[in-house]
């Protein structure tokens, strides 16, 4: 008789690591980041189509450009 539980329905069921690189489109996707918050982040960051980066690394860039000020000056 086969097993109820296979490796590849024990793979299924793990929640991927977030230290994978991915392309920023494929992370915007599956952070579910809005289109300006996306292409703002890449603006300030440099980044251009293709880039490949962590999901850490993506979701703290965007975090940083939506918590910037709109001028882009600090508060005294």
């Amino acid at each position: 008789m086969a097993k109820t539980g296979t490796a590849a329905q024990a793979a299924v069921s793990q929640p991927e690591p977030k230290n994978i690189q991915r392309t920023i489109e494929e992370l915007r996707g599956i952070t579910g980041t809005s289109v300006a918050l996306h292409y703002g982040a890449c603006a300030a960051e440099s980044w251009g189509p293709g880039k490949m980066v962590t999901q850490a690394e993506y979701e703290a860039a965007v975090k940083r450009f939506g918590s910037a000020p709109i001028g882009g000056k600090q508060k005294c």
